[in-house]
């Protein structure tokens, strides 16, 4: 399988945020957002080809710490995990982890529902792509995660301007229950200083609309700025 990177951490987005854990980032994705924050990880050609056993090797000794107290939670991102190309190695590698008493979260595209990855998962977190990332994702499938998978998910939102948040009103509102977490990230784009401007905006777009979501910044970024890597 093609790996990106694998790394120690804190999640630093959503609902676990500040939670520490290790970063399984695979190599490629064929959505390629316009904001995306990880575009080194979008061939499918590059990265480092390792075996799922591999993988786990070098988790598991990245799991240990001085206090002897492992850190078992691990979070799949990429580049896109949902690609059928992922699959046919990711779905070893995910049984593998779990025998190692791994809690396995993944950062879902949203591009589909796979259910042949997510019954296995303990957490899912996904994307909701508006306007500004020039990705469409279907309505049905937060649907289909609702109905699915009730208490084992959240949505998340790059929101970058009042269009955005006007799009995630509109589909909200089309929804007839939501009762999963929906976090929205004010966007903190490569090369940009901290956008205090567009931070304070939306959270005041969400104050007049009676709090519908939650505002959650990227702490990594706060913490590194938005251009480190593996952080």
């Amino acid at each position: 399988m093609r790996i990106n990177s694998i790394y120690l951490g804190s999640e630093g987005e959503g609902i676990w945020i500040g939670t520490p854990q290790i970063f399984l980032r695979l190599q490629g994705c064929s959505l390629h957002c316009s904001n995306c924050d990880s575009k080194e990880s979008w061939s499918f050609e590059q990265g480092e080809q390792l075996a799922p056993t591999e993988v786990v090797q070098q988790v598991l000794e990245m799991a240990q710490t001085p206090s002897g107290h492992p850190i078992k939670r691990l979070s799949i991102t990429g580049g896109d995990p949902d690609d059928p190309r992922h699959l046919p190695d990711l779905l070893p590698l995910i049984g593998q982890l779990k025998r190692a008493g791994f809690y396995l979260h993944l950062e879902s595209s949203g591009s589909r529902v796979e259910h042949s990855l997510f019954d296995h998962l303990d957490f899912i977190s996904i994307d909701y792509k508006l306007p500004s990332t020039g990705v469409t994702t279907e309505l049905a499938t937060l649907k289909e995660m609702a109905h699915h998978y009730a208490g084992r998910f959240q949505v998340k939102s790059v929101v970058e301007s009042e269009d955005d948040f006007a799009t995630l009103l509109a589909v909200r509102e089309e929804l007839p229950v939501v009762d999963f977490p929906w976090v929205i990230t004010p966007a903190y784009n490569r090369g940009e200083e901290f956008p205090r401007q567009r931070f304070l905006t939306i959270f005041q777009l969400n104050l007049e609309h009676g709090g519908p979501f939650r505002v959650i910044g990227q702490q990594h970024k706060w913490l590194y700025g938005a251009d480190q890597l593996k952080v």
